[in-house]
């Protein structure tokens, strides 16, 4: 007659044993995680490990995606969700954003989006009041500010930001609206949003020291700054958007030519409306 040496069960012969305090021991081994989402695992959507991750994963990413929350439930969960680190990751690495959770990290993507915005306002301000510190005869905007001369009213500033968010949107939209028939596939309006918007973050920093460079009178070298700014966001959303999309090489230059073409229009439009 033998006996199991862990759980001291009688073993049958010809009979599997399933011994339980195997599978007690094994489960304690392996408790569940509780871990909260961070830039430092794996992409959603990326393809998972083995076969039980990948399902694992759909299956959480599908109950965060229904609509079973509230408004305030869902900005509740991004603002309990955000992490200074995560944003600190994304100012120094903005691919990152492809690692952020669409439900739950999309206050990146808002943030991003902003501060971006709101640098190049600051910059475009910056150098409007400057020229226009030069049609009164001010050497340069501080000289304007100590003689009083007329300036430039603060409404263009709430222009160049509204300006500048619409943008940023229209470009994302051109992109995502493009790959309906460009791309292999198109992700959902959200993910898309999360990932571009979250990338723009880095850009908001390059377009301040754009407008403090304009202030000390190197307007040319801040008009370079910009420049490279801004053909480096479109590049590196296009290249974002691409890969999101999977757009095959044969289709590049057509979703390229097509996207940044709705872009232009679109931004030309808002640019007649609010100037």
């Amino acid at each position: 007659m033998n006996f199991c040496n862990h759980c001291g069960a009688k073993l049958e012969q010809d009979v599997p044993h399933a011994c339980s305090e195997i599978a007690a021991s094994a489960g304690a081994s392996h408790p569940a995680s509780s871990e909260s989402f961070n830039l430092r695992k794996e992409p959603w959507g990326s393809a998972a490990s083995n076969g039980t991750d990948g399902q694992t994963a759909q299956q959480t990413y599908t109950e965060h995606s229904q609509p079973q929350h509230s408004m305030g439930q869902f900005a509740r969960e991004a603002t309990s969700a955000f992490e200074t680190r995560t944003l600190l990751t994304l100012l120094k690495q903005p691919t990152e954003a492809a690692r952020l959770h669409p439900q739950r990290d999309w206050l990146y993507a808002v943030i991003g989006i902003l501060l971006s915005s709101l640098g190049f306002a600051v910059w475009a301000y910056i150098v409007s009041k400057h020229f226009f510190g030069f049609l009164f005869g001010a050497s340069d905007i501080l000289s304007l500010l100590d003689r009083g001369a007329p300036s430039i009213p603060f409404s263009f500033f709430i222009r160049f930001l509204v300006i500048a968010i619409l943008s940023i949107g229209a470009l994302i939209g051109a992109l995502w609206l493009t790959l309906s028939f460009k791309g292999k596939e198109r992700p959902g309006l959200l993910p898309a949003f999360v990932r571009l918007g979250a990338l723009q973050m880095p850009f908001a920093v390059g377009f301040l020291l754009a407008g403090l460079v304009s202030v000390i009178s190197f307007t040319q070298l801040s008009f370079f700054m910009v420049g490279c700014l801004l053909l480096s966001s479109v590049v590196l959303t296009t290249t974002e958007m691409a890969e999101l999309g999977k757009v095959e090489r044969s289709n590049r230059f057509a979703f390229i030519t097509i996207a940044m073409g709705m872009h232009m229009i679109i931004s030309l439009i808002l640019f007649k409306i609010f100037f």
